[in-house]
């Protein structure tokens, strides 16, 4: 039985070298980067940086130090 585990062992091994993990979708790698996936075009102050959904939508960045206008902390108005 020991024999046979070393054995299933080594052929796992020897397959997950062949045979490595499928690459990741290319709209999870967009939005980790923390990027927005866009229909037809980007939204003004974002720029396309690749793909969403197998190439049928744009991956967006925010062009201003790569960051999303949605993350401003607050906004003050003043009334006087």
């Amino acid at each position: 039985t020991i024999l046979s585990m070393k054995t299933l062992f080594l052929i796992s091994a020897v397959l997950l070298l062949l045979f490595p993990a499928a690459p990741e979708p290319d709209t999870v790698t967009c939005k980790k980067n923390d990027n927005i996936c866009a229909t037809l075009l980007c939204p003004f102050w974002y720029k396309t940086i690749g793909t969403c959904y197998e190439g049928r939508q744009k991956c967006c960045r925010h062009w201003i130090n790569g960051q999303h206008s949605d993350k401003c902390t607050s906004i003050i108005v003043s009334t006087k």
